[in-house]
């Protein structure tokens, strides 16, 4: 019987109870949605997908759109148009070298969509000097050369800007 009274106030911790809620949300259209990428010397990636309803069916994931126009801007004027790679399900381009302290931007329009667009400079070369290298003997090392080495670099950061 003491064992009993002991597992009691376990088994009623067991018991729940389930209250469902149907809410009344107002159904969302979906936006477009860019994440893309670049590198100093113009290349460009951008994956352009869809926002989802939180009670649509299966809401989460990327959910990509395969017919939209995707075009680089430098400023005002339009330097390319960014093509659908069917095998990464995304936008690329490979240009010329960007411009220290250039702004540029990625317009997105895609049927039944806003238009989107992105904004980013690319920041201006950082003074950078190595303090000191050290080369180590090794015979395992990961490349296999057996000529391992640490480096430490310094980095001007300038101050004020991002």
């Amino acid at each position: 019987m003491k064992a009993a009274l002991r597992l009691l106030p376990f088994l009623t911790a067991l018991c729940a109870c389930e209250q469902v809620i149907e809410p009344d949300l107002p159904e969302q259209p979906p936006r477009l949605v860019l994440r893309a990428f670049f590198t100093s010397d113009g290349a460009w990636t951008a994956h352009v997908g869809r926002s989802s309803w939180i009670l649509e069916p299966r809401p989460f994931g990327y959910r990509p759109v395969a017919d939209a126009a995707v075009e680089l801007l430098a400023g005002d004027r339009v330097v390319g148009e960014l093509e659908f790679n069917e095998g990464t399900r995304g936008y690329m381009f490979e240009g010329s070298a960007l411009q220290a302290g250039e702004t540029y931007s990625l317009r997105v329009t895609a049927p039944g969509f806003e238009t989107v667009r992105a904004t980013d400079t690319v920041p201006g070369p950082v003074p950078a000097s190595v303090r000191f290298h050290r080369p180590h003997a090794s015979s395992g090392s990961e490349s296999g050369t057996g000529r391992d080495f640490s480096i430490e670099l310094e980095i001007q950061d300038p101050p004020g800007e991002e």
